[in-house]
C-alpha cells in the first residue's frame, strides 16, 4: 500500500529529498485536494512551513478530519533554533525537522509510513468541554491513545456517567457532576485554566482526579492518565515523574543521526521525549537542553530504555517519544539538571497540595 506525504508551502530542496528517497509526496495541494486525500488515500504524514499562511490554514482544515487522528504532522523549519522548535511543538507538531535535516526526516517518514494506522481499543473516554476546539483537540489527543470518545457539551450530559476509561471535563462544566460524586467512577481530569487551575485543585475530590492546566501541553492529559491509572507504580518510584515541556536535541552518540524533541516528564534519571525519531534499545544518545530556571544549556549522556512509536496504542499512556536515562554528564552540568528537576518537583508538589 502506498502511503502519501503531503507537504504544505514546504521547501523544494526538502520535497526533492523525501521523493528521492522512494516516498510519495504531494507538494502545496489546494485545501480541498488536500481533504480529499486525507478523506480517500492513506496519508502517512503532513509537513507544513512554519509561518506560511496558507499552510497553517490548510493544515486547520484538516485538523478538523477524523482520519487525521492517524496521521503525524511536521513542523519544517528554515533551520533549527530552541525557541522555534518549542513554538512549532505547541502548535500542534508531533516533531520538527529543518530544511537541511530532510534526510533524518526521510528516515522517520519511511518507518511512519511502516507503521499502519493507530488501533484503537475498549477503553471509553468522555471529553466534555464548552468550546468545539478543545473538544476536537483533546479527542484527537485521547483517540491516538487507544481510547473510543464521545463528546459531551452540557452539564446534564455528565449526569450519572460511569465510565469504564476516563473522563476529561472543562472543570466549570463538571461542577454538578463532581458535587454529585460521579468522580468515584473512572479516572477523571477536570481542565481549567488561569487562576481556576488553583481553585478547582483546592476542591477537587480525592480519589482518581487530576487537574489539567490548559496553559501546558494537550498531551498532557495522557501524564495524568497514567498517573491515575498506575498508582501503584507511581509510589514505587525511586523519584517522581514530573511534568516538564522544554525543546531538546538529541543525536546518536559519536554520530551525525539525530532530530528534535519535546521533553514530556522528567525525572532525576532520565526524562521523555517526544519524537517519531524513535531509537533502538540500548542506544548512547547524546542530549542538549536546558533544565527549568537555568541560564544555559547543559550537555548529557544517555541511553534508550523505553520507545513508542507514532501509532502504538500500547500501554503506559504517552505521546510517541523514547525514554532515555541518565549515563554521564560533568559535574556542572549534573548539578544543574538535578537542580532544575527539584525546582519541577517543588513547583508541582505545591501545586498538588493547594
Amino acid at each position: 500500500m502506498t502511503h502519501t506525504i503531503l507537504t504544505l508551502g514546504v521547501d523544494r530542496f526538502v520535497v526533492r529529498h523525501l521523493s528521492d528517497s522512494g516516498l510519495s509526496v504531494e507538494p502545496d495541494l489546494p485545501v480541498e485536494e488536500a481533504l480529499a486525500a486525507v478523506r480517500n488515500r492513506t496519508v502517512a504524514a503532513v509537513l507544513v512551513a512554519t509561518g506560511h499562511p496558507v499552510a497553517d490554514a490548510t493544515l486547520a482544515r484538516l485538523r478538523g478530519e477524523p482520519p487525521m487522528d492517524s496521521v503525524a504532522t511536521v513542523a519544517i523549519l528554515p533551520r533549527g533554533v530552541f525557541a522555534a522548535v518549542e513554538q512549532a511543538f505547541g502548535a500542534g507538531a508531533d516533531d520538527v525537522a529543518s530544511v537541511e535535516e530532510a534526510p533524518e526526516l526521510a528516515t522517520r517518514l519511511h518507518a511512519i509510513a511502516r507503521g499502519g494506522a493507530p488501533q484503537g481499543s475498549a477503553a471509553s473516554a468522555v471529553v466534555a468541554d464548552p468550546q468545539r476546539t478543545r473538544r476536537t483537540a483533546f479527542g484527537r489527543v485521547l483517540r491516538r491513545a487507544g481510547f473510543s470518545v464521545r463528546f459531551a457539551v452540557e452539564p446534564q450530559d455528565l449526569a450519572g456517567v460511569q465510565a469504564d476509561g476516563c473522563v476529561v471535563a472543562d472543570a466549570t462544566l463538571a461542577t454538578e457532576a463532581v458535587a454529585s460524586g460521579a468522580t468515584a467512577a473512572g479516572l477523571w481530569v477536570l481542565t481549567a485554566e488561569g487562576p481556576e487551575v488553583r481553585r478547582v485543585r483546592e476542591t477537587a475530590p480525592a480519589g482518581r482526579v487530576a487537574v489539567h492546566d490548559r496553559a501546558g501541553a494537550i498531551e498532557n492529559v495522557l501524564f495524568h492518565l497514567n498517573e491515575l491509572s498506575n498508582p501503584g507504580v507511581t509510589d514505587a518510584r525511586a523519584t517522581p515523574r514530573v511534568l516538564w515541556s522544554a525543546p531538546m536535541r538529541w543525536r546518536v552518540a559519536g554520530g551525525d543521526e539525530g532530530g528534535w524533541g519535546m521533553a514530556f516528564n522528567l525525572n532525576k534519571g532520565g526524562v521523555y521525549v517526544r519524537t517519531l525519531g524513535v531509537l533502538p534499545f540500548g542506544t548512547p544518545v547524546w542530549v542538549e537542553m536546558q533544565p527549568a530556571g537555568a541560564t544555559r544549556r547543559v550537555h548529557i549522556e544517555a541511553k534508550v530504555v523505553w520507545r513508542k512509536a507514532f501509532g502504538a496504542t500500547t500501554r503506559p499512556l504517552a505521546p510517541a517519544g523514547m525514554g532515555l536515562v541518565w549515563t554521564d554528564a560533568t559535574v556542572a552540568d549534573r548539578a544543574i539538571l538535578d537542580a532544575g528537576y527539584e525546582r519541577l518537583r517543588a513547583e508541582q508538589s505545591v501545586a498538588l497540595a493547594a
